[in-house]
């Protein structure tokens, strides 16, 4: 994957619950890497997986179903399940955001 944009051409890549759908997470934090000026910033809207078991679990089925029912009220079926590709916040965290990035920032 690469983007058709020049080294450092950018301050800020903004991504809306987009890191989870690539192949490859690292190949696409490489990238954008390579695109963001020193000093630039990525800014990503996104949700995780809570770590705790048992929460994890409810919140997988909260999602699968309503995956599907949104999926058969708009399409006549089940909608699609990459949800099950949601990572967990903490193991998201350490693969995103390489040492030379410096410090990282996350909300709950």
């Amino acid at each position: 994957m690469q983007l058709p944009f020049p080294d450092a051409a950018f301050d800020c890549v903004l991504i809306g619950y987009g890191l989870r759908n690539f192949p490859c997470l690292a190949t696409a934090v490489r990238e954008i890497e390579r695109i963001i000026r020193p000093g630039g910033v990525m800014v990503s809207l996104d949700f995780f997986l809570p770590a705790n078991g048992v929460l994890r679990r409810l919140f997988l089925a909260y999602l699968y179903m309503q995956g599907f029912l949104f999926g058969l009220l708009m399409h006549g079926g089940r909608a699609s399940t990459r949800i099950f590709r949601i990572r967990c916040g903490r193991l998201f965290r350490s693969t995103i955001f390489p040492a030379s990035w410096g410090a990282a920032a996350t909300a709950a």
